[in-house]
């Protein structure tokens, strides 16, 4: 079954920025033109588990994704 939002994806982005680091459910991917090799990595651990969320976005700092 897909897996659906409990919580806004702003507030999603804002929990794992003040942690600073990706969780059990959600990984944040750096993504521009094409997806990362290790994206597939994440794809199939998700798919082995529970599931999760992968989030795409144009460049990833040492903490955590950095949007816009």
């Amino acid at each position: 079954m897909p897996m659906l939002l409990d919580e806004p994806l702003g507030l999603i982005v804002e929990r794992l920025r003040r942690r600073g680091t990706d969780d059990a459910s959600v990984e944040v991917k750096a993504c521009t033109n094409k997806l990362s090799a290790d994206v597939w990595e994440t794809v199939s651990a998700f798919a082995n588990t529970a599931g999760g969320l992968i989030i795409l976005g144009p460049k990833r700092s040492r903490r955590i994704c950095s949007f816009g």
